[in-house]
């Protein structure tokens, strides 16, 4: 294997595994969790640069992924973010962060949303290159209408079939005390 498929099979492992493709529940998950989640994406990028300086095909792909799809998204989101006032540490001894307020979180998880199809298109993409085969250039740079069909492949994006429309009015299944036949069917016939 070429180093760009080595760091490529790692980052699609990355990417497969982690919220970045996955649905975030509205009732379940933390924000603050999902947003480290894909935090992490840039230390484990930079570690496989750093590890295959002559994966050049990867590079090329990984930058993308940084600097236009993860950068503008993750820099918006800490600036949403605030210390928590207790002495609650990360891992690492900073101060753990948590989300301002509900508008937040909503508009976090929207974000998130829009931004799992271009994922899902880097997914695609180191795939591609781990197998040894040349990625389609629009996965990391799609239009709208090849991003709408990303979206369509992300599990929990793709529009939920609601069914049929139900017919609204007053059947038969309504009984109407001591009216007569045809007054009934009037009545029906104005309350549809």
């Amino acid at each position: 294997m070429s180093d760009s498929q080595i760091s490529a099979h790692a980052l699609w492992v990355e990417l497969s595994t982690r919220i970045t493709t996955q649905p975030l529940h509205h009732r379940s998950g933390a924000e603050e969790t999902a947003v480290e989640s894909v935090v992490s994406l840039f230390k484990k990028t930079r570690e496989l640069l750093t590890l295959h300086p002559g994966a050049t095909e990867f590079q090329r792909l990984a930058e993308a992924l940084l600097n236009h799809t993860l950068r503008p998204a993750t820099a918006r989101w800490h600036g949403w973010m605030t210390a928590v006032e207790k002495a609650e540490r990360t891992g690492e001894g900073k101060p753990a962060l948590r989300f301002k307020d509900e508008w937040v979180r909503r508009q976090f998880r929207r974000e998130l949303r829009a931004l799992q199809p271009r994922l899902l298109g880097f997914q695609k993409a180191f795939a591609a290159l781990k197998d040894g085969n040349v990625p389609e250039w629009w996965w990391t740079a799609p239009n709208g209408a090849q991003l709408g069909m990303l979206r369509g492949e992300c599990v929990g994006l793709a529009e939920p079939s609601l069914g049929q429309a139900l017919a609204a009015g007053i059947g038969d299944q309504v009984r109407f005390a001591e009216m007569p036949e045809p007054a009934r069917k009037k009545l029906c016939e104005r309350i549809d």
